[in-house]
């Protein structure tokens, strides 16, 4: 099973709601890898996502707001 690594750019500059964007995120991740069925840990700064079909999910998350690399 491979892993991706997401970075969040701008939201690890945020004060006091860093968490609310990480969740918010992380809940439009699932919602659009939700046919993928993705394991998805999430830190202050970078949040990893595996499964079994990498590719298809990091092409379905350039489409995600919020995703800096």
């Amino acid at each position: 099973m491979r892993t991706l690594l997401i970075k969040y750019g701008e939201l690890t500059t945020k004060g006091e709601n860093r968490e609310e964007f990480i969740n918010l995120l992380s809940k439009n991740i699932r919602n659009i890898l939700k046919d993928y069925n993705p394991k998805i840990i999430k830190n202050r700064v970078r949040m990893y996502i595996s499964g079994d079909d990498i590719d298809a999910m990091a092409n379905k998350l350039k489409k995600v707001f919020g995703i800096h690399g």
